[in-house]
This record gives structure tokens, C-alpha cells and sequence, in this order.
């Protein structure tokens, strides 16, 4: 083998070595693990990422929604530092492995884009601010139960509703919104001399649904819209709050 040969494949070698640690070392630095604080990183499996420059602000870990005896795992992250509308996502992974998982959801329309303050928003000057203050509801709860999604969020100004989206094949599908009253403080309770069962939500009605709704068609914006005029106006004539007065025992 003459000397040029042999000069032509080690120089072969080298570039495909050197290519191979590039491709680790561009892996390695796709791969964003960043938690808001210690405790999450110590929670967060190997195996996932989430894209870059974005911030893991939650960590969720008991829950199998596919029902298949391996624990998956849901994802709270937003890009930090956050802005006054930043968009904050869900993301659902499914486990396949011990160390491994496949991202199967990631949710950008159950969750409010940021505000740093709501009531200053309203108030403010920031035009932005202002309009997402009144249009998304930032009183807003979400739950990540096995199989199921549950958001809810108030009715002004004493009710409120659970919408339930239920994982089936593929995705999440609505099949249930429960409307409810209470969920208050219990100053509020104590000051209006009202039932101490109105300190948790006590379910009024339960509406079936029928049709085909996946989560990602879900609007908070249309869900407050409707919070506000037709269901507000429905339970303050049907479900009168003063029958939960002590009064009314």
C-alpha cells in the first residue's frame, strides 16, 4: 500500500470521526433541560427535551394515559425571560422505555399567554396587556388525571365549569362539561354568612357531549366569551346563591 493510499484513509477516518462528535455535540446542545428551579430538574426523566432558549416550569409524573402501566410524563414551558404574551405550552410524552419517550401532545391554546398581573393589566396602560386581561380567563385550573384533561375555570361570579377531554386512540376528545357553585374563600363565605359546603365546588349540571371536539380546537377565549353572557345570565336566574345562605339551611 503505497504512502498516498494510506494518507487518503486516515484523512477519510478523520473527517468521519470529527463528524460523528459534531453530530453528538449538536445533539447535546438541541436537547434544553432548563427548570425554573432544583427540585424540577430532579424530577425531570432523561431521555427529554424541549427546545431551546424555553424554561420547564412544571413537572408532571403520576399519571398513564394511554393506560399501558408506564408512567408518562406532562410539561409545563414557556420562553423565558417571559413577556407580557408569551405563549405557554403543554407538552404530553409518552413512555416507551425506561430512559425513553415519544412527545405525543404539545398543547399551546389550554393555557393564557402571559401576564405578570392581571389587575394591572386591566387597568393599565399596555394595550396588549389589556386586551388579553379581558379576553382569556386567568382564573383558570388544569388537571392532568390518567386518561383525562380537565380546565376549568369561573362563571362570574360564584359559578364556574370543568370542561373533561378524555385521551382515545390519538388524542384528547370533550366528553363532558360540568357546571358547578362555590370554589370561594372562605372569607367570602364568612362575611356573605353562606354554606361552608361552598369552600369546594358543588356540581349543579353535567352536559354530555356528543360530538367530535378534540382539545386542540378548544378556545379559551370563546369559553370566557360564553362564561360571561349566556351562562352567567342561565345560573344566576336558575341557581340563586342565597339558597346556600345559613339562612336557607
Amino acid at each position: 500500500m503505497t504512502n498516498n493510499l494510506l494518507l487518503v484513509i486516515a484523512s477519510i477516518v478523520l473527517l468521519t470521526t470529527q463528524s460523528c462528535h459534531s453530530q453528538i455535540s449538536e445533539s447535546k446542545n438541541k436537547c434544553g433541560r432548563k427548570t425554573i428551579d432544583k427540585s424540577l430538574s430532579q424530577r425531570l426523566p432523561k431521555g427529554i427535551c424541549i427546545p431551546l432558549n424555553y424554561t420547564i416550569e412544571e413537572v408532571i409524573t403520576n399519571l398513564d394515559f394511554d393506560r399501558d402501566k408506564k408512567s408518562d410524563v406532562v410539561l409545563r414551558y414557556s420562553e423565558y425571560p417571559l413577556k407580557t404574551g408569551a405563549t405557554r405550552f403543554y407538552a404530553i410524552y409518552k413512555r416507551t422505555g425506561d430512559t425513553t419517550f415519544v412527545l405525543k401532545k404539545e398543547l399551546k391554546n389550554i393555557m393564557p399567554p402571559y401576564l405578570k398581573n392581571i389587575y394591572a393589566a386591566v387597568a393599565g396602560s399596555d394595550t396588549v396587556a389589556s386586551r388579553l386581561a379581558v379576553s382569556y380567563p386567568y382564573d383558570l385550573r388544569i388537571e392532568f388525571i390518567q386518561d383525562t384533561i380537565k380546565i376549568s375555570h369561573l362563571i362570574p361570579d360564584y359559578y364556574g365549569k370543568t370542561y373533561s377531554f378524555v385521551f382515545k386512540s390519538d388524542n384528547w376528545y370533550l366528553k363532558q362539561v360540568a357546571y358547578w357553585i362555590g370554589d370561594l374563600d372562605e372569607r367570602d363565605v364568612t362575611q356573605m354568612d353562606l354554606s361552608s359546603k361552598l369552600l369546594k365546588r358543588n356540581v349543579l349540571e353535567t352536559k354530555r357531549i356528543d360530538n367530535i371536539v378534540p382539545i386542540d380546537k378548544f378556545s379559551l377565549v370563546e369559553s370566557r366569551r360564553k362564561a360571561e353572557t349566556e351562562e352567567k345570565e342561565y345560573f344566576m336566574e336558575n341557581y340563586d346563591l342565597l339558597e346556600w345562605s345559613n339562612e336557607n339551611k
